[in-house]
């Protein structure tokens, strides 16, 4: 992660902390946490197949690094 995503981040979550859905980085369309299963099959998984790649989430994080 880039210096700046992690500013921004740790900005937003001292300001909306406690706060309800505001207070989540990455909340559902209900303003709750996101559910693994929900994320994977509502957004990644439509990403990876818009982009015709074969990656599991993990796998991100190893081309993060590279």
């Amino acid at each position: 992660m880039s210096r700046m995503t992690a500013e921004v981040m740790t900005s937003h979550l001292e300001r909306f902390a406690g706060t309800g859905p505001d207070g989540l980085l990455f909340p559902n369309t209900a303003g709750n946490p996101l559910a693994e299963s929900s994320f994977y099959i509502h957004h990644y998984k439509k990403a990876m197949d818009a982009c015709g790649l074969k990656l599991r989430f993990h796998d991100l994080r190893h081309t993060s690094v590279a």
